[in-house]
């Protein structure tokens, strides 16, 4: 090998240690996420039904909310859920009344642009990614996607805040 080209390849090599794994790949930072993320906190109206979630602070690393739907004057709570901000990361876990054994799940922050949130857990069935869109101060866009018996799938939820 010429000296020439021993140059070339440890340059090149040096390149390429510094580029991720994931050409697409977003270094997320995870204090302005958690910041702009704060927005979710109150109640949302699914447009399409009387499906709702309410979301809460409960301290500086965790907001809680729920899934519900109204049934005359009944609530029916259909999940529990999470957004934790910890030294992984920030991670949505959520507990599905019915699904999973009834264990929660939870799905990484894997993107934000674009006031769009992305959390991910591949290894899950279906769901393999959680996402919220923030349109306004009283829009959401959320949507599930993935695949699900070899088949690409996504469902949207257009939530409207009530309070």
């Amino acid at each position: 090998m010429t000296r020439r080209s021993s140059y070339y390849l440890s340059v090149l090599a040096f390149l390429l240690a510094g580029m991720p794994g994931n050409m697409s790949a977003q270094t997320v930072d995870f204090d302005k996420a958690w910041m702009d993320l704060q927005f979710i906190i109150g109640t949302w109206k699914i447009e399409s039904g009387a499906e709702m979630e309410k979301w809460e602070f409960v301290n500086e690393k965790e907001l809680r909310g729920k899934g519900f739907a109204l049934n005359g004057r009944d609530t029916i709570l259909k999940e529990v859920i999470q957004l934790i901000y910890n030294e992984s990361g920030i991670h949505y876990v959520a507990k599905v009344k019915g699904q999973n054994n009834n264990e929660s799940i939870t799905f990484s922050l894997v993107s934000t642009q674009k006031a769009t949130f992305v959390f991910e857990n591949k290894a899950h069935d279906f769901p393999q990614r959680i996402n919220y869109r923030k349109i306004s101060d009283t829009l959401i866009m959320a949507w599930i996607e993935g695949e699900k018996n070899g088949e690409k799938k996504k469902m949207e939820y257009p939530m409207k805040k009530t309070n």
